[in-house]
């Protein structure tokens, strides 16, 4: 298990651990983790809001900005992004 592995590590160098995953069984695993984690922030509010505020909608904001995280590096297909876009500002996956 996944999480085991990376339980069995000694607490002091878990900074400086690195895990090259390569096994079928733990790539499904961590996907599994991931996309439970990436549910959770979509369905909780608060996490939601703060995700959607990382976000640069345009390459204006993103240059202005100087942080977050640009809509085009997401590198999402026309209906994909027009799907993301809709939730920009509506909490609508709750």
């Amino acid at each position: 298990m996944l999480l085991l592995r990376f339980d069995e590590q000694p607490r002091a160098s878990r900074v400086q651990t690195f895990f090259a995953i390569e096994n079928p069984d733990e790539l499904l695993e961590l996907g599994q983790i991931i996309g439970a984690a990436d549910r959770i922030r979509l369905l909780h509010q608060q996490s939601y809001h703060e995700m959607m505020s990382e976000i640069r909608w345009t390459e204006e904001e993103e240059k202005s900005s100087r942080d977050g995280l640009g809509i085009a590096t997401l590198e999402l297909s026309a209906t994909d992004r027009a799907f993301f876009t809709s939730f920009e500002t509506d909490l609508c996956l709750t």
